[in-house]
């Protein structure tokens, strides 16, 4: 079934005891109502003008049923495990560490916390089953068998000799006899043991080629042991890369996010400073531009001084004139203010020769 999302194949997982299909590609989850709710809907049939009815809610037995398969999963799964780790507690050896790793992959908590494909995980918890009743070590019943069939020829030989010494016993009663027997015995004798020595060479040689074959078995588990170590290894180095780019990425797009934020506020801090400075030379203009009126002003009142009409005149605390402008020179600007001309001269004050000359 296609993702419905992008184009990648769903598969099932068990997470938290509840069953979900995922998908290769972008690693989204969907449960069974959500594929139930996007499947393809079959092409709408004209019908009259009433409205159709309204689609039916949907079930709450689905959650349920999904709850139920996960725990039947989890129970499985847990019974897998326990049986390994009994075989490998019985075998032993390279054996244990096998079904050590079985029973890890198919370990449920393990499948949630790390996520592995099924089509990855169930052939390699094969291949771990196998390779772990492959190095199992064998009973003691061959060593046995071949104890007995080097002792056969010991007993064969001493069956031999009792019925040789029997045999001389007779030859004293029938010496002409004997002489044939003895010689024809010799000769099956010989031929005896000849052919027992055949046979314990064949023999021999098929327990050297059964060995051998035992041998070229272990060293085949073996290197499939290690074929198996050598792509966990594989693997392990690869996620630990990716690890490593993600973060390197991460840090990198930090670092932009840190320039830009820095560029931004050397901007602000630019245009505020921009701000400042021309406010400063405006205040400074406006400024020059006040105190240039106020000079052409007094050069004005300088050059056509007239003594006021009844208007205003300026005064200080301790002076006896009156003044024009509050700062001609022989006022402090400071200390004068005004008052209307007919106080001053009825404070008896004089015009300034100044400012009135």
């Amino acid at each position: 079934m296609k993702c419905l999302k992008c184009d990648g194949e769903l598969h099932p997982v068990i997470k938290d005891g509840k069953s979900y299909a995922q998908c290769d590609k972008c690693g989204a989850l969907f449960t069974r109502h959500d594929l139930k709710n996007h499947a393809p809907q079959p092409q709408a049939q004209p019908q009259s003008h009433r409205s159709a009815p309204p689609p039916p809610e949907p079930n709450e037995d689905d959650e349920g049923e999904r709850r139920g398969m996960g725990k039947v999963a989890a129970i499985i799964g847990w019974t897998f495990c326990v049986l390994f780790l009994i075989f490998g507690l019985a075998t032993g050896g390279a054996s244990l560490i096998i079904f050590l790793l079985a029973a890890l992959l198919i370990n449920p908590i393990f499948r949630n916390r790390v996520y592995i494909s099924g089509k990855i995980w169930i052939p390699l918890v094969v291949v771990l089953f196998i390779a772990g009743m492959v190095t199992a070590p064998t009973t003691d019943t061959e060593p046995k068998k071949v104890a007995e069939k080097q002792e056969a020829p010991a007993a064969s030989v001493k069956k031999q000799t009792k019925a040789s010494a029997k045999k001389q016993t007779e030859k004293s009663a029938e010496e002409k006899e004997a002489a044939k027997e003895k010689a024809e015995k010799e000769e099956a004798e010989r031929a005896a043991q000849e052919q027992a020595k055949r046979e314990e060479q064949e023999r021999i040689a098929r327990e050297q080629a059964e060995q051998k074959r035992i041998a070229q078995e272990q060293a085949a588990a073996q290197a499939e042991q290690e074929r198996i170590a050598q792509e966990q290894a594989v693997a392990k180095a690869e996620q630990e890369r990716i690890a490593q780019e993600e973060a390197a990425a991460k840090a990198e797009q930090e670092r932009i996010a840190q320039e830009q934020v820095a560029a931004q506020q050397a901007e602000q801090e630019r245009i505020a400073r921009e701000q400042a400075e021309q406010q400063r030379i405006a205040q400074e203009q406006a400024a020059a531009q006040q105190a240039e009126q106020e000079r052409i002003a007094q050069e004005q009142a300088n050059a056509n001084p007239q003594p006021p009409a009844e208007g205003m005149v300026w005064l200080t605390e301790t002076g006896s004139k009156y003044h024009s402008t509050n700062n001609c020179g022989n006022t402090k600007s400071a200390e004068a203010y005004q008052v209307p001309l007919s106080q001053a001269q009825q404070a008896g004050k004089e015009p300034c020769k100044k400012c009135y000359n």
